[in-house]
């Protein structure tokens, strides 16, 4: 969970900052877990999985974008036994939880729920 809340740290800090960092500062940043969890796709591998319609994992440059303009922002966490519930607080619709999904797996998640309460 610590590795986690690092990251999600890292990068409300840079939301905060009046220009965020370039690709290459996060790759200086960022755990070798996270990084060695993306693919670098070439051209010609995008253009087949594109034809295929094959379901793209994240790519680095797209996580970020995506949680540069993400609508949500960590809430809070709470631990029971073996459950980690997190919550997240949605500032717009529609939202996207993919980037913080890959994070989650990424870092050991097994199982991964998603429950909205109004």
């Amino acid at each position: 969970m610590d590795q986690i809340k690092k990251v999600m740290s890292m990068v409300a800090t840079a939301g905060a900052r009046i220009e965020w960092p370039a690709d290459e500062e996060w790759r200086r940043q960022l755990p070798d877990w996270l990084i060695s969890s993306f693919h670098e796709y070439t051209p010609e591998e995008l253009q087949q999985y594109l034809k295929d319609k094959v379901t793209l994992g994240w790519d680095f440059g797209s996580w970020l974008a995506a949680l540069k303009d993400r609508s949500w922002r960590w809430w809070g966490e709470d631990f029971s036994e073996k459950i980690v519930t997190i919550t997240l607080l949605v500032d717009g619709w529609p939202y996207s939880l993919g980037a913080f999904t890959h994070l989650l797996r990424a870092a050991g998640a097994q199982s991964i729920r998603e429950e909205e309460i109004k």
